[in-house]
């Protein structure tokens, strides 16, 4: 008696990539280079001093006093 062929089950491979396969390929590749031309132009800074404020940022009494004076000034020149 001859023993025939079994047949095994096996999954659903396609053959060929899908134009959706290269999409996605394409994706990954575009995402690299993105991030790889970010860091090669991201450097650190050796500029270490701390930055300097002026202390001339608010409105003092000198120059609300002059203030008032040139609007005085000007009403008298109407």
């Amino acid at each position: 008696m001859k023993r025939k062929a079994r047949t095994t089950a096996r999954p659903f491979r396609p053959d060929a990539l899908t134009w959706i396969d290269f999409l996605v390929i394409a994706a990954i590749a575009l995402t690299f280079v993105a991030i790889a031309s970010t860091a090669s132009r991201a450097k650190a800074s050796d500029y270490t001093d701390p930055p300097t404020f002026s202390m001339d940022t608010g409105n003092s009494s000198a120059h609300a006093d002059l203030i008032k004076a040139r609007i005085g000034i000007a009403l008298l020149n109407r």
